[in-house]
């Protein structure tokens, strides 16, 4: 098994969190650093358009998005919203495309939507909200799946278009200051088999 991976380093401190801009996945590389906490608000967004939803969840042609918040634990949000550009591919419909926080908070953004779009908007929020814990070495992941039927095996079946992003506001500056203190690593990672 081969492993893709792209990371940046995302530097932010206690004070000072003056600019809140979104980081989109493609530019985490090397040691570009992106400020993305609102000092008020405690906002983090990722831009993830470009992203595809593969196979069905686990399957190693997946997506996932990995983001190191700090010591293990739960993860709160006070609001945790998304506005996705969703386009399917071949018969693949709307509602099939899910992503889930750590194997445990599934999110179908077109829930209910039997049928194929082209840059179909869907946008919402969920508050509060517990994203799952953060794995034994700091992470939050997002995998980016399909569920129900999966009508290109091993192909892309739904990708989010030009301005799609998910953004979590915490509580305060504090709670994801854990990650501030030191980084926040935002990987993708996509397994391919051999």
């Amino acid at each position: 098994m081969r492993r893709e991976t792209v990371s940046v380093l995302v530097m932010a401190a206690f004070a000072g969190l003056a600019n809140a801009e979104v980081v989109h996945w493609t530019q985490l590389t090397g040691d570009q650093e992106a400020y993305t906490v609102d000092p008020a608000l405690g906002t983090f967004t990722i831009d993830v358009s470009g992203i595809a939803c593969y196979d069905f969840q686990g399957d190693p042609d997946n997506v996932l998005l990995s983001v190191l918040m700090g010591p293990p634990g739960p993860i709160w949000a006070y609001e945790f919203g998304w506005n996705l550009n969703l386009t399917t591919v071949g018969l693949s419909w709307a509602d099939e495309a899910t992503l889930t926080f750590n194997d445990t908070l599934s999110l179908s953004p077109a829930a209910g939507d039997a049928f194929s779009v082209t840059n179909m908007n869907y946008q919402g929020t969920l508050d509060p909200l517990l994203l799952g814990d953060v794995d034994s070495a700091g992470y939050m992941h997002i995998e980016f799946h399909e569920i129900g039927f999966d009508d290109n095996p091993d192909a892309i079946d739904s990708y989010f278009e030009a301005g799609s992003y998910l953004y979590f506001v915490f509580p305060s500056p504090g709670t994801l200051g854990v990650a501030a203190c030191g980084a926040l690593l935002l990987g993708r990672r996509r397994r391919v088999a051999d």
